[in-house]
């Protein structure tokens, strides 16, 4: 059998790889200058020759840094599964359940079986590709590298890889989010269509503030303040193992006091009015799990997202107006202000987002086209002296 022409040369390591008869492809590294010395030599084996040629240049860099290859049988799920272990406590519950989903339904059935020192890019993104071909959300895939570069990036620092076969696999795009700029007359109209409604304060709150819904239905009475009108969002509110609970924002910007805009405040207030009443009817019927809540069940428990959302929709469709997800109350919000004037670094801020960088991700469109009515209005403003 011959050895390909191609060889890899790093000093005095030297690799080469072949085509077995059998249609399988071989890497073989050697240490020395003695070729003979079966015990400084190493195979790698592979369906592709890319495959082989990875695993070949992953053994070369790990013997001129002076790093043992990796070795031994833990495969993939093996590993990922003391790494889940081992982060549980420092996630929040929800991020916790969503690494263990994509990893035990979507990448251990593809790679879990592969040998921990033996994963490359290619069969990370062969994974990646299998799962597009099976119809799955580009943003998932992209949620699954992430999760399996961040769990690899620990085995390199315990050193038991010396390299991220994950952040090296080609990423699959991700489509930037579609946000359509809503129109005022559609807020408005959504804003008249709850008036007087029990969800008046909530969806006012998300239209005018853009704030997540599990940052609205966590405020407690104490980050509200109605006289100097300001909101701080403290926390969100979840349900974990059948328990209400009330989990600190995810980053350090979701953590944040905002302006509250006029309009709000005779509604937050009128609300505080209708909650006492109702607190000093029941008595001790009133049952708070969490003391202190702004948005409550008739009974003072807290509200469940998909009870809100599913009353937010059935009301828009009683109203004969477009039926959109509670969570476009918050892009609205955005777009508003956004067409407003109002610049992009104080909408991130008050959206809470981690980066300016993903507002403006998430607004492309909405900045384009506002940039296109930007250049039409000073056109307009201009012509007549250029004439």
């Amino acid at each position: 059998m011959l050895w390909a022409m191609t060889a890899t040369r790093r000093g005095n390591l030297e690799g080469s790889i072949r085509q077995r008869s059998t249609g399988l492809w071989e890497a073989r590294v050697a240490v020395g200058t003695n070729p003979d010395e079966t015990n400084r030599r190493r195979s790698f084996y592979g369906r592709t020759r890319k495959e082989v040629l990875e695993k070949l240049q992953d053994s070369l860099t790990a013997e001129r840094r002076g790093i043992s290859s990796p070795s031994g049988s833990k495969t993939v799920a093996a590993f990922l599964g003391e790494w889940l272990q081992e982060v549980e406590r420092s996630l929040a519950p929800k991020t916790f359940r969503r690494y263990r989903e994509l990893i035990e339904h979507h990448i251990v059935p593809e790679v879990g079986r592969i040998k921990l020192g033996k994963l490359t890019p290619h069969d990370v993104t062969m994974m990646m590709r299998r799962k597009q071909d099976m119809g799955l959300a580009p943003r998932t895939i992209h949620h699954m590298r992430a999760v399996l570069r961040r769990a690899l990036n620990v085995g390199i620092r315990r050193g038991e890889l010396h390299r991220n076969a994950a952040g090296l696999a080609e990423p699959v795009k991700v489509a930037d989010l579609d946000v359509a700029l809503m129109p005022p007359g559609e807020a408005q109209d959504i804003l008249g269509a709850f008036r007087d409604h029990p969800l008046e304060p909530i969806v006012a709150l998300a239209l005018w503030t853009g704030l997540r819904q599990g940052e609205i239905l966590g405020l407690r009475w104490r980050d509200v303040d109605v006289e100097r009108r300001t909101i701080t969002v403290a926390g969100s509110l979840q349900r974990l193992g059948g328990e209400w609970r009330l989990l600190p924002p995810k980053t350090r910007r979701s953590a944040r006091t905002i302006a509250m805009p006029a309009p709000l405040a005779p509604v937050l207030t009128a609300h505080r009015d209708r909650q006492h009443q109702q607190r000093f009817r029941l008595g001790p019927a009133w049952h708070e799990e969490i003391p202190d809540l702004v948005f409550t069940t008739a009974i003072g428990t807290p509200l469940t997202g998909t009870t809100v959302t599913n009353r937010f929709q059935w009301t828009l469709k009683s109203k004969d107006l477009p039926v959109r997800r509670f969570h476009d109350l918050r892009h609205g919000c955005a777009t508003l202000l956004l067409a407003s004037g109002v610049d992009l670094k104080t909408v991130s801020a008050i959206l809470g987002h981690s980066t300016i960088a993903i507002t403006a991700n998430t607004y492309a469109g909405v900045l384009h086209s506002l940039h296109a009515d930007a250049a039409d209005r000073i056109t307009r403003l201009l012509a007549p002296a250029t004439v």
